[in-house]
């Protein structure tokens, strides 16, 4: 599944490929989780031109110029493509014609990517925004139910963006075990947790800029220190664990202290 930041390169090129340019032809190939029908998203989009497309979260939400918008969450396997024939696409959900641009095409074999027509913002923050700070984690980790540190970073009504992969890079950043208990972390460990999510995000985007700095779609994550079938010990020379934690296959390291 792309997280936080493979979409966030998604979004960048996407928005430079795309942005100012007019829709001229939309298409649904049978989307199961469109929340409007076909011809309302046909009637909100074509002959508006985009305006901007922000990443919300796990979604990217693709503004018109017709003051509506539309919020794509890819789930597991879906993916974007630019092509000038849809046809050549398999497992295509919808497709969005820009005229010389090109078709965006939405594919899933799946079929579980969401499409939502003026979705409601959320009042969960970003992972990266600056609504989230170090006082709004401390606040989650001590108030809410105890729960593992690796499903308090992947639920996204806590804070949104973060995934399976990088909640296991920011908790071996941060020397906490994924089966720590949420409400269990000294303010330290906090601290050290709210700045290995801002280093590891960040890090993680200039990683992907370098390696893949076109990428529409894909999972780019051959640098990952721990989340990677490729390596067999962390770059501290620790040998890499593997286990399921919170129904998630999680890998991590002994050095991870478990509070």
């Amino acid at each position: 599944m792309p997280e936080l930041p493979d979409l966030t390169i998604y979004q960048r090129n996407l928005k430079r490929i795309l942005m100012d340019h007019k829709v001229e032809e939309v298409c649904v190939f049978g989307a199961k989780r469109l929340n409007v029908p076909a011809g309302t998203l046909d009637k909100a989009v074509r002959d508006a031109k985009l305006v901007d497309i922000q990443r919300e979260g796990k979604e990217l939400q693709f503004r018109f110029s017709s003051g509506h918008s539309v919020s794509i969450h890819l789930m597991l396997k879906g993916q974007f493509d630019i092509t000038a024939d849809p046809a050549e696409i398999d497992n295509k959900l919808v497709s969005f014609g820009f005229g010389s641009r090109g078709h965006l095409v939405v594919s899933d074999p799946k079929g579980w990517a969401t499409f939502t027509l003026d979705a409601d913002l959320s009042p969960v923050p970003d992972a990266l925004s600056e609504d989230f700070t170090v006082h709004y984690l401390r606040e989650k980790l001590k108030t809410r139910p105890a729960k593992t540190m690796k499903a308090f970073l992947i639920d996204q009504n806590i804070v949104r963006g973060i995934g399976n992969a990088y909640a296991d890079e920011i908790l071996w950043a941060s020397r906490i075990s994924p089966h720590s208990a949420s409400n269990n972390l000294p303010d330290a460990a906090i601290d050290q947790l709210f700045d290995s999510i801002k280093i590891v995000l960040g890090s993680a985007i200039d990683s992907i800029s370098m390696a893949a700095p076109d990428a529409i779609n894909g999972e780019h994550r051959d640098f990952l220190n721990v989340h990677n079938p490729n390596r067999s010990h962390s770059p501290t020379g620790f040998c890499i664990r593997q286990e399921e934690v919170s129904s998630k296959n999680t890998y991590f390291t002994d050095e991870q202290i478990i509070y």
